[in-house]
């Protein structure tokens, strides 16, 4: 059995908390099918939240990793997709240029942390899934 265990924000959430599926109605829902199909043994965890930025991700990443969930020797596999919604911070609230540079040179600071904390303690595969838009509804 592979465990992996997945943060991010709305795109990894999919409504796992309300859906009678627990993984929710998105990619992790397709992914489990999929190795269900092909009987690959795999165990997916879902850490998603709508509309995370990556600080909050940060939290949720401590709290799961500090209940012990999270030990190197568990996890075969650590992803993470963050950013679209502090991409929505940074561009469409008003924030001046400057506010802006030093909202994304904050942005790539925190990711760096987040991956030096995971890196202290896990020694697998770290995935990262860049932000993305759907084409509809155009905004």
């Amino acid at each position: 059995m592979k465990y992996s265990i997945f943060f991010g924000d709305s795109i990894t959430d999919a409504n796992h908390l309300f859906s009678d599926y627990p993984l929710g109605e998105g990619y992790l829902r397709e992914l489990s099918r999929l190795a269900r199909a092909s009987e690959i043994p795999l165990f997916l965890c879902n850490r998603g939240y709508n509309g995370h930025t990556l600080q909050r991700l940060i939290s949720v990443f401590h709290r799961t990793w500090n209940h012990g969930r999270c030990q190197d020797g568990f996890w075969d596999l650590v992803c993470i997709q963050i950013g679209i919604n502090d991409l929505a911070v940074c561009m469409d609230t008003g924030l001046s240029e400057a506010c802006q540079i030093r909202y994304l040179e904050t942005y790539q600071n925190n990711f760096s942390f987040l991956l030096s904390q995971i890196r202290a303690d896990f020694l697998g595969p770290i995935l990262i899934l860049e932000p993305f838009l759907f084409p509809y509804p155009a905004e």
